[in-house]
């Protein structure tokens, strides 16, 4: 297969590992992907008291989607979207989840949850990706995030894995990212869709102001 130039960057996929694209194309790495259309292949993850997400669902591009891959020495690329809770209170991360049409090479992802602004309020799982299909996982530290702060959800590979990760480019929100710079996973340019990674929050404990009632504050003094 040869590599197509087209108006995104494209990634081909060889014997041996995956190539990247010149360096005097810029923009964000995509991958031809074979077989049916997978532009609504969505399994639905389990129940989330809020789930945050910016794409629609549907790919508006099938048979190409951007890589999340570190094939070599300086061959790599990080996907990431920034995330506005719905309201100004505090929000408990709990849960990232993604879709991915396909996967080519098996292999780990750290997955971040980090507040804009503030590196240090961070919570991190690694994740073994072997197939295509929607991922999820549950942050076993979850982190709370300070009214009308955002935050975001990195996908950062690991070496010797390479996949795909959904995108929709209808109605842009731009707070999807890449990195390209071997090992360096942070939001440094903006792509030109809608990211199919998600977010699941809940408020952070005791119950938000606008749903407090009187009867409620009454029963604390029964």
């Amino acid at each position: 297969m040869g590599c197509n130039r087209m108006l995104v960057a494209v990634v081909c996929l060889v014997v041996g590992g995956m190539r990247s694209h010149p360096p005097a194309i810029a923009g964000v790495m995509e991958y031809p992907y074979a077989g049916a259309d997978r532009s609504t292949w969505q399994t639905p993850g389990r129940p989330c008291d809020t789930e945050i997400r910016y794409d629609d669902g549907i790919d508006d591009t099938p048979g190409w989607a951007p890589a999340l891959f570190w094939v070599e020495e300086d061959v790599y690329q990080a996907l990431s979207v920034r995330f506005q809770p719905p309201e100004a209170i505090e929000y408990l991360v709990e849960r990232a989840a993604w879709f991915s049409p396909a996967w080519y090479r098996p292999g780990w992802v750290d997955v971040i949850a980090r507040e804009v602004g503030d590196a240090t309020n961070m919570t991190m799982e690694s994740v073994w990706i072997a197939d295509g299909g929607t991922g999820e996982v549950d942050f076993s530290a979850p982190i709370c995030i300070p009214p009308g702060a955002e935050f975001l959800i990195l996908m950062c590979p690991r070496w010797n894995t390479a996949g795909l990760i959904g995108d929709d480019s209808s109605d842009v929100d731009g707070r999807s990212y890449y990195s390209e710079e071997a090992g360096v996973c942070e939001p440094e340019f903006s792509t030109s869709e809608d990211l199919m990674i998600w977010s699941c929050v809940r408020p952070c404990g005791g119950v938000p102001a606008g749903e407090t009632s009187w009867g409620w504050i009454k029963s604390m003094f029964r």
